[in-house]
């Protein structure tokens, strides 16, 4: 049984946010993993799907994802630590690698042994990662505007501002995002987040046999889709769809054709089941 459908915990959470989580089906809960109080969604039935965001995010990115794909699997989203509602980690954790080795022993803690990940931006860059790491643990990918080459790909003026490059539709740009975007970037420095992107990968040439689903949006300011056959390359067996009309965040653009893109991989690859 999955407690946090049924026994929601928004203790600690102020009313207001807590209004915006329930009115887009994000009542999670609290748990301790490797000693941090993770905020957590675990719905539906199946094959484990796990999300995981980007920098300055939470899972409140893919509210428009989970409710749709709980139909076909067990979706999982949660609030890496120091951002969203999870508490900011002790420094240990402030790279890529000690963010690649808390998502394992989140899975290890939901008795998870092997899933199907979803990630978006620096949540993609730490899929890849643990894919190379961990390839038993991975069934699938599927990588939404996500490159893994460090360097300075992204500024740190980007990073301050990063709502306005993160959508080419600026009608995303409610009054719940910008009070779920305050409270969830207020805790790391724009230097802090740099350090993120620019730590090194695990060196590889092997390519990586899972099947893997690429998504990017066509008017990508962050991350320009020109990345994203860079990143197919690292695969035996990827696919690649360009959303046309949106930005670095096309699963909540465009996401009835990303919910539809993601079934139908998953479904092509004998990983998606009937919904109950």
């Amino acid at each position: 049984m999955n407690l946090c459908a049924v026994q929601p915990d928004l203790a600690g959470i102020n009313a207001q946010l807590q209004d915006i989580l329930v009115n887009y089906g994000l009542s999670g809960c609290f748990h301790k993993v490797a000693g941090s109080d993770i905020f957590s969604v675990d719905r539906g039935q199946g094959r484990p799907v796990v999300f995981i965001h980007g920098l300055s995010s939470s899972l409140f990115t893919w509210r428009f994802n989970l409710r749709p794909l709980s139909r076909f699997f067990r979706v999982i989203a949660l609030d890496l630590p120091g951002f969203g509602f999870s508490p900011k980690p002790q420094s240990e954790l402030l790279n890529r690698a000690g963010y690649v080795n808390f998502v394992r022993h989140f899975l290890e803690q939901k008795g998870i042994t092997s899933a199907i990940l979803v990630g978006h931006s620096f949540g993609g860059t730490i899929c890849l990662e643990l894919c190379r790491q961990f390839e038993g643990l991975v069934e699938a990918l599927v990588l939404v505007s996500a490159t893994d080459k460090g360097g300075n790909y992204i500024s740190g003026k980007k990073i301050k501002n990063l709502l306005i490059y993160l959508y080419h539709d600026k009608s995303l740009l409610t009054p719940d995002l910008y009070k779920i975007f305050k409270f969830t970037s207020q805790r790391y420095l724009p230097n802090t987040l740099l350090r993120l992107i620019q730590s090194d990968r695990v060196s590889s040439e092997n390519r990586l046999k899972v099947p893997c689903q690429i998504v990017w949006g066509q008017y990508d300011a962050l991350l320009p889709p020109e990345n994203a056959r860079e990143v197919a390359a690292q695969f035996n067996t990827a696919e690649l769809s360009i959303l046309a009309d949106c930005g670095h965040a096309p699963h909540e653009e465009k996401y009835e054709v990303f919910n539809d893109v993601v079934i139908r991989f998953l479904d092509q690859h004998s990983l998606a089941h009937k919904s109950v």
